[in-house]
Formats: C-alpha cells, structure tokens, sequence
C-alpha cells in the first residue's frame, strides 16, 4: 500500500462529498491537447461572471517537457479571472538524477516572495517525505511525512508556526470501509470522515468536524454505467441538500447539472457545466 500525501489521507469519503457538484453558476470547460511536445491548454469560462472580473474565463497550460528538457514539466501556468497568475513546474528523477526525489516550484509570477520551493522523497519503502518553504524566507517551512503500515496510513504535518503543535493523521482501508481521522489547527479542530461502498455503484459517506464551528453530514455517490452517469447528494448541518448529475453524452463531452436547497430559508441555487476534451 503507497502512502498518500497528508491532505489525501480523507480521499476516498471526501470525494464522494465534495467533487463533482456543479450547485451554482454556469460553466464552459475546454481542454486541448495540442501536438507541441504533448501541451494541453484548458480554458474555463463562467458565464454571466460579476463586474469583479477581469475576463470570465480562467486559462490554464500546461507543458510536459518543458523548455525541450526531459524530466522537467510546467504543470500548471495559469491565469485566473481576476488577472492573477500561477506557475508550478516540476523535474523528476529523469532531469535532476536523484533517486524517488521530485522537485516542484511555484510562484504566482508578481512577488518573488511568494516562490515555494518543495521536495518530495519516496526513497523509504512505504513512506513519503514532502517538505516545502518559501524561496526568500527558508524559515517559513512546512513538512509532511506519511507513512503505509498494512491497511492503514499514518501521517504528521507541521510548519514553521505550529513545531509544537503539528497536524495528525490516520487513514485506514479495512474491506468497504474507508476511514480517516484529523487533527489540525493546532489540535483545536478534529476530523471524522468516511466512506462505505455499499455496492460497486454505490458509495456512501459521511463526516463529523468539532472545531470552533462543528460541522458534519452524509452523501452518497451513485453511478449508472449504462449510461455513464455520476448521480450525487449530501446534506450538512445546517440543512442544506445538495445535489447533482454528471452525464458523458459522447467521449470527451461531459455534462454537469446540479443545485442546492436550503430547507429553513427555501432559498435554491442552481448550476450547469459543459466539458469538452
């Protein structure tokens, strides 16, 4: 069993409750791949975007083989709506010859002092090192190490304000059940979350958060594949469903439609996106 990264360890039940629901604004998604060195181009357009926007579309590129050098790729250049950048690049073992050692930078392209310099080391059997820190200012640092025993993941997070006080993590894996429990925040928020597969098609999941504001609810994931069809659901604490489908009319053009409810204010929000790849 590979170790996940600290953030992936609640994977499984937070992918049944938080992706794949288009509940608000209305979306245009293109993704291109081009012939330049395997580039892919993704254009993102919302539409009817408020008068705070820049353009209402987000672009985003991405270069495999960067600059003609093997092992080195931009993973992501992007500008958003609001006329922000991003770049991350990474080199891999083909390009910099250090064994199970990824290297990422990332910068939002304005302020050299937002350039994070990060490190990700499998070289330990069933175990991932990432340590990440700003490029101008090496004190402000952070530092993830996972670990795989059996069927369960065990992780630790700190940075450079919480060395005393650093996250905590298990995940475990134990037949249809997928579990994992957080401590962040300075151990001031705790984490619940799971996933059960009731049957091949059908997921349910659920969470429980006690921080300065608790939360919890449950959802479900339920796929057709007759019909290459996601059907989705959740309801939280404060009462609000959520809904939505997501249907591949034909290879490489994906339809997601949804909304929520608020039962105490009957106040609905809806959503629709359209994917073409």
């Amino acid at each position: 069993m590979a170790p996940a990264k600290f953030d992936d360890l609640a994977k499984p039940a937070s992918d049944v409750l938080t992706e794949d629901y288009q509940t608000k604004g209305f979306q245009l998604k293109a993704k291109q791949k081009t012939s330049w060195n395997g580039a892919v181009a993704t254009t993102t357009v919302d539409l009817f975007p408020d008068s705070a926007s820049n353009t209402p579309a987000k672009l985003s590129w991405k270069f495999p083989n960067a600059f003609g050098l093997a092992g080195v790729s931009v993973d992501k250049l992007e500008m958003d709506k609001g006329g922000k950048f991003k770049m991350e690049v990474s080199a891999d073992t083909v390009f910099h010859k250090v064994s199970d050692l990824k290297v990422e930078t990332k910068s939002d392209l304005v302020d050299p002092a937002t350039a994070v310099l990060g490190l990700t080391y499998t070289g330990v059997p069933a175990t991932l090192v990432k340590f990440d820190t700003k490029v101008m200012n090496p004190s402000d640092f952070s530092l993830e190490v996972t670990r795989a025993i059996e069927k369960f993941t065990l992780g630790v997070r700190l940075n450079s304000a919480s060395i005393q006080a650093p996250d905590f993590g298990v995940s475990a894996e134990l037949g249809p059940v997928s579990a994992a429990v957080l401590a962040k925040d300075k151990l001031s928020s705790f984490s619940v979350l799971a996933r059960y597969s009731a049957a091949q098609n059908l997921k349910l999941a659920g969470w429980y958060q006690q921080a300065k504001k608790s939360s919890y609810g449950a959802g479900l994931a339920y796929s057709v594949d007759a019909c290459k069809t996601l059907i989705k659901a959740k309801i939280n604490q404060d009462g609000v469903l959520f809904a939505s489908v997501k249907h591949e009319k034909v290879k490489g053009f994906t339809v997601s439609a949804g909304g929520s409810y608020d039962i105490s204010s009957g106040k609905p929000t809806y959503g629709v996106q359209l994917s073409i790849e």
